[in-house]
């Protein structure tokens, strides 16, 4: 249950950082907002049957629990490995099923491809801010222009009252001209 919760914080904490480029710390009135936000996402019906299924509750399954204390045999991954869940850890251990990991090109060969793979989510962070600030500023031109709404000096007696009938008769001037 508080895998998904953690799991949810961290990314709604780092939306957070992101969306202020680092530059705004967290203060005590932004905890509850993103925890909040995590705490929404993550306990929902799916995960909290899937908690009670993970340890064997509901339904009943005694089993559940008895295979987490045996250990199981390790095994070589099998092809290769989805980009999207490539880390650190997967990268270790890809490298030690394949190269022997006491050698000293295994831990280069780790080194490397772990700060590729660091060099990747940088970029990819890195070019989704500038999507976000790019499109954040092509909305902000986007702003209306006020109406004319300066009566012909004949009609002028020194009080101005905003009618919608007046709002409607701008609005087509506007769209005349």
């Amino acid at each position: 249950m508080f895998k998904p919760l953690s799991s949810s914080y961290k990314r709604h904490l780092q939306n957070h950082y992101q969306s202020s480029s680092g530059l705004k710390a967290i203060k005590k009135a932004d905890f509850y907002p993103i925890f909040y936000q995590a705490w929404k996402d993550s306990f929902i019906e799916k995960h909290i049957l899937k908690s009670f299924e993970a340890t064997g509750l509901s339904p009943m399954d005694p089993e559940v629990v008895l295979k987490k204390f045996q250990q199981p045999t390790p095994q070589s991954p099998e092809g290769p490995i989805p980009l999207d869940n490539i880390n650190r850890r997967s990268i270790n251990c890809l490298v030690d099923a394949t190269v022997d990991p006491i050698l000293h090109e295994a831990k280069v060969i780790k080194a490397t491809l772990t700060s590729l793979h660091a060099s990747k989510q940088l970029l990819e962070q890195e070019n989704e801010g500038l999507r976000q600030a790019l499109n954040a500023k092509n909305n902000q031109g986007k702003r209306c222009q006020p109406l004319d709404l300066q009566q012909r000096k004949e009609y002028h007696s020194g009080a101005v009252f905003y009618l919608p009938r007046k709002i409607r008769e701008a609005r087509l001037w506007q769209i005349i001209k």
